[in-house]
């Protein structure tokens, strides 16, 4: 499921500890950080069945040039 998106995966329970960034880049790059809420709603965070924490960027969504992309 995982193998051709671009993941960060780290075992830990769940998303204890975890502070989800959700303000605009303060590098200027070309992202929409989300929250916590979001990033599960939207499946770019994920805690699979063995506690992997998984965070994705989205890569299934169309994004024009210039456009900025959830992560």
């Amino acid at each position: 499921m995982w193998s051709d998106r671009y993941i960060l995966a780290y075992h830990s329970t769940g998303y204890s500890g975890w502070e989800f960034f959700s303000s605009r880049d303060p590098t200027n790059g070309n992202v929409n950080y989300q929250t916590k809420e979001n990033a599960i709603k939207k499946k770019l965070a994920v805690v699979q069945a063995d506690n992997t924490t998984v965070l994705a960027v989205d890569d299934f969504s169309h994004v024009s040039s210039g456009g900025n992309r959830d992560s």
